[in-house]
């Protein structure tokens, strides 16, 4: 499997270890029960270039709940002549059956997230997300699709009640290379093929997209301030 099709990925798939660490770089962060938050948070930022801190994601969700009708999304779902129950809003009102407690208490800061609030954080942002999550020292990539999303994210779920974010290693590799640490205050495009290669750079001062030149190019967009990365677009 390569780059473009963990973006793309519909169904649950079993990855190796060894393919992640070599495909992708995990962003820490300090946990006490607001993981979840944190990872999403810091791959909002890293797909826009700017983002929600995790208490307002986490906010955000809460209120989520406050108006989401499990009982209209499920008749929705029996309903014969429509395909509803593959959407994420289905799912979601399947998972809070029963969740009271969950709903009423996710706005507390340190109460662990779960995959509900993951689908609510699709919905809410319109984006995919793709977590990895270790199952008996093996992974499994789970994606959560939206209808037309803005772009792909990748979390990791550990399997010890712990979220952290990652980035594609390639990426992260070029950011920290000595070529690019004199570069502040600019932008640079990446042209990436199916392999995870750059087939296509470029410099600029203003953000700007490039066009496509196959049909698995993922384009990679982002800019840099201070050193740091700031935007990473699928």
């Amino acid at each position: 499997m390569n780059f473009q099709q963990l973006c793309t990925l519909k169904n649950e798939t079993k990855i190796s270890k060894h393919m992640l660490d070599s495909l992708f770089v995990k962003l820490t962060n300090n946990g006490s029960g607001n993981c979840l938050f944190h990872s999403l948070s810091q791959s909002l930022h890293s797909l826009n270039g700017y983002g929600d801190a995790a208490a307002t994601i986490r906010e955000k969700v809460a209120n989520f709940y406050e108006t989401f009708s499990e009982e209209c999304h499920i008749k929705k779902g029996y309903d014969e002549t429509t395909d509803y129950q593959n959407t994420l809003e289905f799912n979601l009102a399947i998972g809070l059956i029963g969740n009271e407690e969950h709903k009423e208490k996710i706005s507390n800061q340190g109460e662990w997230g779960t995959s509900i609030d993951i689908i609510s954080f699709c919905l809410i942002y319109n984006v995919n997300v793709v977590s990895f999550n270790l199952f008996k020292r093996k992974y499994v990539a789970i994606p959560y699709k939206c209808v037309n999303p803005s772009g792909t994210i990748f979390i990791k779920y550990s399997g010890n009640n712990h979220y952290e974010s990652f980035i594609p290693k390639l990426i992260y590799n070029t950011l920290t290379a000595k070529s690019l640490n004199c570069i502040t205050r600019k932008g640079m495009v990446l042209l990436l093929n199916s392999t995870g290669n750059i087939r296509y750079s470029n410099y600029h001062r203003e953000s700007k997209k490039i066009e496509k030149k196959a049909p698995d190019d993922v384009v990679v967009r982002y800019s840099l301030r201070n050193r740091l990365v700031n935007n990473i677009l699928f």
